[in-house]
């Protein structure tokens, strides 16, 4: 099985354009873990909310592919650390 975690971490959330997003992301998740997922696997884990440097190092070292998407957000360098 692949498990994807998709991690989004709270930002601007006054902005209705990304209360949007956020309910559309929502909404993919649900829809693929509901159609591809079984009470002992989902395929996707979604976390909204901000993990700790020892959870990220955790998923980081457990992880055999790894994409961050952040540089799409513009200044966010935190794909260019890693």
């Amino acid at each position: 099985h692949v498990q994807l975690v998709q991690i989004v971490i709270p930002s601007r959330t006054e902005v209705p354009e990304y209360q949007k997003l956020k309910a559309r992301i929502e909404q993919l998740v649900s829809s693929i873990n509901g159609e591809y997922g079984t009470p002992a696997y989902m395929p996707i884990s979604y976390i909204y909310h901000s993990v700790s440097e020892n959870e990220l190092s955790a998923l980081y070292q457990l992880s055999e592919v790894m994409h961050i998407g952040s540089t799409r957000d513009g200044m966010n360098l935190v794909s260019l650390e890693y």
